[in-house]
């Protein structure tokens, strides 16, 4: 049986369209060359290399179900990439695409600029890591890690050499001898790691890989993880619904929805500039007020809010007068002040300040996080939690400060 099929193996958790338990369905029908993976000959010494990976046109269908829907795109080589979304939007399926375990109804997927649309598992040279770490409990981590080189043929001193290379890669040189049992969940992650990345694949894949970790283990695992993709340059094609993860880790992340690609961006230019107010509620949090355009002009736009506040906002698309908008800005980006009688004059060139009530306050330890009411519209903002900055009661009247440049108009 081949090492993808073996990391595949789950408990069935349901992700989506596609879940682990349909992985290994699907892995039980993929045809096994003489128990031997066939793909090239390995390189010891070299590093990962990572290969670009494209998908054009493509659509998979499940009966009356479209899971991926005429998607296009193209992944960088030695990218880290994530799919992001949530459940139901179709990252699994696409990863089970891209792995092999399922064929796209239409359209190509090339790995280093060769179609692999029909191409089983066992001829792909990926890794693949799942939330499931699928170690094999009677075998040491050694030989853990040398089951995929096995069956690529590889022995003696290279094959010790290149467990010990992952390991260490790893940082778990120490315990080639344990058992999966005798290992903690942190441990068996990057075992499972290890064995994905032991054979020095060109592209490595991910499917909620970090999940099963507690918080703060999972946040030591991106960071190492990130570490580990700039020492092997190889392609990473990560899924996951954590915002987190996928702003931590990725050079971009692709924002899937009902199967469909949404937007693809970097984690700072997806976090400033949403597409849409789906991507805005799903990357990190936002507050929405709707408003009328006045005039627009260059990448500036002056508004009325419809709760009749005069607001001035970004926007690189044309817009008339007159046109209803939707403007979003992050809690993080308002700057509270203690309101006395008036507001403060002259505002900053580009500032717009507005009158509100707080109506809730939460310490969240590193910050304090408000709810404010202004006139019928309703914000959240989020304060660091530093000596020179305000603490503010619920009922207390406050001075909302927004900047033209955090305030942007955007798609409903």
């Amino acid at each position: 049986m081949t090492q993808a099929v073996l990391a595949c193996r789950s408990h069935g958790h349901t992700r989506g369209h596609a879940n682990e338990r349909d992985i290994s369905r699907a892995a039980s029908r993929v045809p096994v060359v003489n128990q031997r993976i066939v793909t090239q000959k390995i390189d010891s010494q070299r590093l990962g290399s990572g290969a670009p990976v494209e998908f054009r046109g493509v659509t998979k269908q499940y009966g009356n179900v479209r899971a991926i829907e005429d998607l296009d795109l193209a992944i960088r080589p030695g990218e880290f990439l994530t799919l992001l979304g949530p459940s139901g939007s179709g990252k699994s399926t696409l990863l089970m695409l891209l792995a092999g375990f399922e064929h796209p109804t239409t359209g190509v997927i090339t790995v280093d600029g060769q179609a692999q649309t029909r191409v089983p598992p066992n001829r792909r040279n990926q890794g693949i890591v799942f939330q499931s770490y699928a170690l094999f409990p009677h075998m040491s981590v050694r030989d853990n890690l040398g089951y995929p080189l096995a069956a690529r043929g590889i022995k003696g001193a290279e094959r010790d050499q290149m467990i010990g290379r992952a390991l260490e890669r790893v940082r778990m040189s120490g315990y080639g001898d344990r058992y999966p049992s005798q290992l903690s969940g942190g441990q068996q992650q990057r075992v499972a790691l290890a064995r994905a990345i032991v054979f020095n694949p060109p592209l490595l894949l991910m499917d909620e890989s970090l999940s099963a970790l507690d918080r703060n283990l999972r946040e030591e695992m991106q960071y190492e993880l990130k570490e580990l993709h700039e020492q092997l340059s190889m392609t990473i094609v990560f899924v996951t619904h954590d915002q987190g993860e996928a702003l931590t880790m990725s050079d971009r992340v692709a924002v899937l929805e009902n199967g469909r690609l949404v937007q693809l961006a970097s984690p700072r230019a997806l976090y400033d500039g949403p597409v849409n107010a789906f991507v805005a509620r799903f990357v990190g949090d936002a507050n929405f007020i709707e408003a009328v355009v006045d005039a627009h002009s260059g990448d500036f736009a002056e508004l009325t809010s419809t709760a009749g506040h005069a607001l001035l906002a970004t926007s690189t698309k044309p817009l008339s007068k007159g046109q209803r908008v939707l403007t979003m800005v992050r809690p993080e980006a308002l700057e509270l002040s203690r309101f006395v009688s008036a507001l403060s004059d002259p505002s900053p060139a580009g500032t717009q300040r507005l009158i509100a009530e707080v109506e809730r306050a939460i310490f969240l330890g590193g910050v304090y996080r408000y709810w404010l009411r202004a006139n019928g519209v309703e914000l959240t903002c989020k304060v660091p939690c530093a000596a020179r900055h305000q603490v503010f009661e619920p009922g207390e009247v406050v001075e909302v400060s927004i900047h033209a440049e955090d305030l942007r108009v955007i798609d409903a």
